[in-house]
């Protein structure tokens, strides 16, 4: 243990000298409030915290002290004026964290203490089901600051939880990869659809096929769902006059779809994605995070019999993230020869993957540490929110 908790709460009240006075409380301390925290409980809790400084490293919790204060209105007070939510956030000294009056003693000892170990991990066990704040003080040489998050633990829970940057999930760049790719063409946004054309030669609609002037060949006909988005009349090379049209599937599953002219009643050609791009080409580029671990990205060639997947080796991921827990890196996907092991919130890029499951539902990832290390991590497939990297996870159903 790095701090003694009552020294880690003296620097995060009081870093300044010439803080502002003490905050008064409109909420009463009730020890018989959090009463059930000093009862024996049957679950588990853990986790990782990583915190980001004012300069932009980041520190992870490794030897820091971590605290379950049970929810109350006295403690939700306190954290509603220190964070500005009672959800979750972080406070670093810089921000001159407030005091409080009253500071009620039992404050501080009515709670569940732990340490996060070398690898930056906490556990509590035995804990009682309730609702908790994770509190995590990551205080050193006079810089650092706090991670709050709000949970709620059940009788036999065996959970974990991530704090600070941790809990940020990169998200989707589908759209930002398609921008870079094709910077001179023209774009629709519609919804969860983007899409990219040459201007030339076409015409924007966006309306759903139930608002389409009845005369228009798409108006309800065939057994395409009235609800899709007609965004764009074009032509394409071998097929005429076609119109691309959006569908969010039956259970969000994304798609764009190609309806020639010569045949309005039936999809001549169909890629599942939230991005398109037309580039005027014989080619056709997507990417999307729907129902996938990462942003992925394809290109497909048109022919006369409609697209046609070109295959890649791998596919790229090209994310800047952080890893979640410890996390082994291998010299092959098979998982020989460990190279290293990263630390909770270490930074990291994952540079490719073949996205092929193994007989145990992982996925492997080529993954590049600051260093310049190069190692195979495997990521569970199933996975939702993320547990291992953070932004590598399955979105979809």
């Amino acid at each position: 243990m790095r701090r003694g908790v009552a020294l880690v709460l003296g620097l995060l009240a009081g870093a300044v000298a010439l803080a502002a006075e003490p905050l008064p409380l409109q909420s009463t301390f009730s020890a018989d409030e959090i009463a059930f925290v000093n009862q024996p409980g049957k679950s588990s809790v853990s986790g990782g915290a990583v915190l980001r400084l004012a300069d932009g490293t980041l520190r992870n919790c490794a030897g820091f002290n971590v605290e379950l204060l049970p929810v109350a209105a006295y403690s939700s007070e306190r954290i509603l004026r220190t964070y500005g939510n009672t959800r979750q956030g972080q406070i670093l000294l810089e921000q001159n964290p407030p005091k409080f009056t009253p500071d009620v003693k039992e404050y501080h000892q009515m709670l569940l203490k732990s340490v996060c170990d070398a690898e930056g991990v906490f556990r509590f066990e035995h804990v009682p089901a309730g609702e908790y704040f994770i509190m995590a003080f990551l205080i050193q040489d006079g810089k650092g600051g706090a991670l709050m998050k709000r949970v709620r633990i059940g009788v036999e829970d065996n959970v974990s939880f991530a704090l600070g940057v941790l809990s940020q999930d990169p998200g989707d760049d589908s759209v930002a990869s398609a921008e870079a790719a094709y910077p001179a063409l023209a774009w629709i946004t519609d919804g969860d659809a983007t899409l990219a054309y040459q201007p030339a030669g076409a015409r924007v609609i966006k309306q759903p096929r139930a608002l389409l002037p009845k005369q228009h060949p798409l108006h309800l006909v065939g057994d395409l769902p009235q609800d899709d988005v007609v965004l764009l009349e074009t032509t394409l090379r071998g097929a005429g006059k076609v119109w691309v049209v959006f569908t969010q599937g039956a259970s969000f599953d994304p798609a764009f779809y190609m309806v020639r002219e010569a045949e309005p009643t039936r999809r001549w050609a169909e890629v599942d994605a939230t991005v398109l791009a037309i580039p005027g080409d014989d080619t056709v580029f997507t990417a999307t995070r729907a129902n996938s671990h990462f942003t992925r990205r394809q290109q497909y060639r048109l022919t006369s019999a409609g697209l046609k997947l070109l295959r890649q080796p791998y596919f790229a991921v090209d994310l800047d993230t952080v890893a979640l827990k410890p996390l082994a890196l291998y010299a092959t996907p098979a998982g020989n020869d460990l190279v290293t092991t990263l630390p909770p919130g270490a930074p990291l890029r994952v540079v490719l993957t073949d996205d092929q499951p193994d007989a145990h539902g992982r996925r492997c990832f080529l993954v590049k540490t600051p260093g310049g290390l190069l190692g195979w991590a495997w990521v569970k497939s199933t996975q939702y929110p993320a547990e291992d990297i953070a932004g590598i996870s399955f979105w979809g159903d």
